[in-house]
């Protein structure tokens, strides 16, 4: 690999030179004694200080110098490749390797043994652990040593969220606490000494919060929404949902009883049309300065004493505003909402938030998850590994969610203890999966290419299951698994790669699934990016045993325990919603079922499938006939179509009512 030269193009030298790296050709120059060869022009370093060598002497071996290194980094907790893989041996001093870093071999090749000669040990010990280096190897791109996150990681720019929209979606609620001494830190910091327009500025705040303190916000609430909270002729939770603009309407009449010191009338429209946005954005959309402070006239707000400013006091005025701002949101606005309204997305409508009043939306849910305790049985111990769970609404009712990424007490959460189990299943099944898909985009490949090869209308039709995972049975997982492994043992290894995009560096980790460990530059080595890529190495493998990757898969699906208004309830059939396998177990149970009775109905036509989403294609009707027959007799395997939500290009419904209901 050492042997091979490969230039790098202008456009990754200047990739990496933008962050100050120089080739280490160059960075030897001033160093008279060293012999620089023609393999050093594909090294790059970055050092931000020159440093004095007294001794040029080389008493260590390389791999010596190596070890003086990582102990030298493992003792001062320095971040670097270099120590990467290893930790501090607590028995005594130095180390022991956890995972094999395989890049530190490139410094026992030939090339780097013959400058690390000339160098000598000190010299040589400063370029591994104060400096970073990459190397071009085989074309590409190879950090050896530095921090990454320091050079690169801080590098990304974006948008500061500076309103915490967040907290409106916590199941716990959030007082308002308000102070003058919080108010004053969050527009001045912590100055002490206040000139004369900052004295009458925080004479103004006095009455803030003073009026804060009297106003009712409850009886304010108890009057715009009377009628939400009359339950009586409600059946759907969706028909409680508050309108947005009736929301903004009362937080806007709080503002006008408490901020009458602060805004005059133009401002007080523009901080309407800013609670707005509060309320109107979707799930992850975050509200940054500009939001908060544009279209504002600054001068004419009754904080400032004099309309008329200079330019320097006029920025200085706004940055007081948007640190005003910024507090009525975070300290006001969002604690008004999380105290009185329960914010969430639904099913059916991705990011979109809706808002229902505390009182509807407990009533709609503790109705609804006490009907359908079947799936689940409460546990009356406290248990130190669950999933928090939360209803969504959908259209007709709720979807019970466990976030299984939560991580309880420090330890790792299931999905993170199954994250490389799914992606070795899904390594080894994704190509053998006939009907089912993983990803949507497959669903037009498998689409466009059997229309390709018709000549005559078809017959579409689209339906799905009544509560997927909740009706698949546990007691065939086990044989399916055995069939999708297709090996006893595995091995997962991890390197990173960091990229360019405009301004904005962005650092990714890839997953490789092997049967066998492979070395860091061998799994780079055929792997084709797009320019301006560095790759450095996870240094992490970790390998796996097929039977006992089938117990753990079965044991989490079978001791799956929710926490649901601080109670603990154990699922006692079906898949968890909320867990990273489920999607594709689902995908291989119903590819499994399929084999035994489904693919035997379709000789012209094609069943496409992503989760439970069924798409029959087909030029026959009597197909679609039987595949409707032969599925109404699956129940025991949970096959129950909802027949309410089925949709096709031919008039379906006088067809089921003929034949199935």
């Amino acid at each position: 690999m050492v042997g091979m030269r490969f230039n790098l193009k202008e456009e990754e030298c200047e990739f990496i030179r933008c962050k100050g790296y120089i080739s280490l050709y160059e960075y030897l120059e001033k160093y008279k004694n060293i012999k620089r060869s023609e393999f050093i022009k594909n090294i790059y370093i970055l050092s931000h200080n020159d440093v004095k060598i007294n001794c040029y002497e080389n008493n260590l071996t390389v791999t010596e110098i190596i070890n003086k290194c990582v102990v030298y980094l493992l003792e001062f907790d320095k971040e670097n490749l270099m120590c990467s893989g290893f930790v501090k041996d607590m028995k005594g001093y130095g180390f022991r390797c956890v995972y094999p870093n395989t890049t530190n071999t490139l410094f026992k090749m030939r090339g780097w043994v013959d400058i690390i000669r000339e160098m000598g040990d000190e010299l040589t010990f400063y370029l591994f652990t104060r400096c970073s280096l990459i190397q071009n190897v085989g074309g590409k791109c190879v950090m050896l040593s530095g921090n990454v996150g320091s050079i690169f990681g801080g590098c990304r720019k974006g948008v500061v969220r500076v309103v915490d929209r967040g907290c409106m979606f916590y199941a716990h609620k959030r007082l308002i606490e308000i102070n003058l001494d919080k108010l004053k830190i969050a527009i001045f910091g912590k100055k002490e000494n206040f000139n004369k327009n900052e004295v009458y500025m925080v004479g103004k705040f006095e009455i803030f919060v003073r009026r804060i303190a009297k106003v009712s916000v409850k009886s304010i609430f108890g009057k715009y929404f009377k009628e939400e909270n009359c339950l009586e002729n409600k059946v759907k939770i969706m028909d409680c949902a508050v309108d947005c603009k009736k929301i903004q309407n009362f937080l806007f009449c709080v503002c006008k009883k408490v901020l009458g010191s602060v805004f005059d009338f133009y401002n007080f429209r523009i901080l309407k049309g800013k609670l707005g946005i509060l309320l109107k954005r979707n799930r992850f959309e975050i509200i940054c300065k500009n939001d908060l402070i544009s279209y504002f006239k600054i001068n004419n707000l009754k904080i400032f004493e004099f309309r008329k400013c200079l330019r320097s006091e006029y920025l200085q005025r706004c940055r007081y505003f948007c640190g005003l701002m910024i507090f009525l949101f975070n300290n006001v606005f969002i604690p008004i909402v999380s105290q009185y309204f329960y914010c969430t997305e639904t099913s059916f409508s991705k990011y979109k938030i809706f808002y229902f009043t505390k009182k509807t939306w407990d009533f709609f849910s503790k109705r609804y998850f006490l009907n359908n305790l079947l799936n689940f049985e409460k546990v009356n111990i406290n248990c130190e590994e669950y999933s928090p769970a939360r209803l969504i609404p959908k259209k007709d009712g709720f979807r019970l969610i466990t976030n299984m990424s939560y991580s309880v007490a420090g330890k790792r959460s299931m999905n993170s203890k199954l994250r490389s189990i799914y992606d070795i299943l899904k390594n080894d099944t994704i190509d053998s999966l006939k009907n089912s898909v993983i990803k949507k985009k497959q669903i037009y490949q498998k689409f466009s290419s059997y229309t390709k090869n018709i000549e005559k209308d078809n017959f579409i039709l689209k339906i799905d299951i009544k509560s997927c995972y909740d009706n698949i049975p546990l007691k065939f997982l086990k044989k399916i698994l055995n069939i999708s492994f297709k090996s006893t043992k595995y091995c997962i290894r991890k390197y990173c790669t960091i990229s360019k995009s405009d301004k904005e560096y962005k650092i990714r980790t890839h997953r490789i699934c092997g049967k066998t460990r492979l070395p860091f530059l061998e799994l780079i080595k055929n792997k084709t990016f797009k320019k301006n890529i560095i790759f450095y190495d996870n240094v992490f493998d970790e390998e796996f045993d097929k039977k006992k990757m089938i117990n753990f898969i079965l044991e989490s699906m079978n001791k799956n325990i929710i926490k649901y208004r601080n109670k603990f309830y154990l699922q006692k059939q079906g898949l968890p919603q909320g867990c990273i396998l489920s999607s594709l177990l689902c995908s291989l149970y119903y590819d499994w079922l399929d084999e035994k009775f489904i693919n035997k109905v379709f000789e012209k036509g094609v069943l496409i499938r992503y989760i439970d989403d069924f798409l029959v294609i087909t030029s026959d009707m009597n197909e679609i006939i039987n595949f409707l027959q032969v599925t109404q007799n699956m129940k025991e395997y949970g096959i129950e179509f909802n027949f309410g939500k089925i949709d096709s290009n031919f008039g379906i419904e006088n067809l089921i009512k003929e034949n199935f209901l």
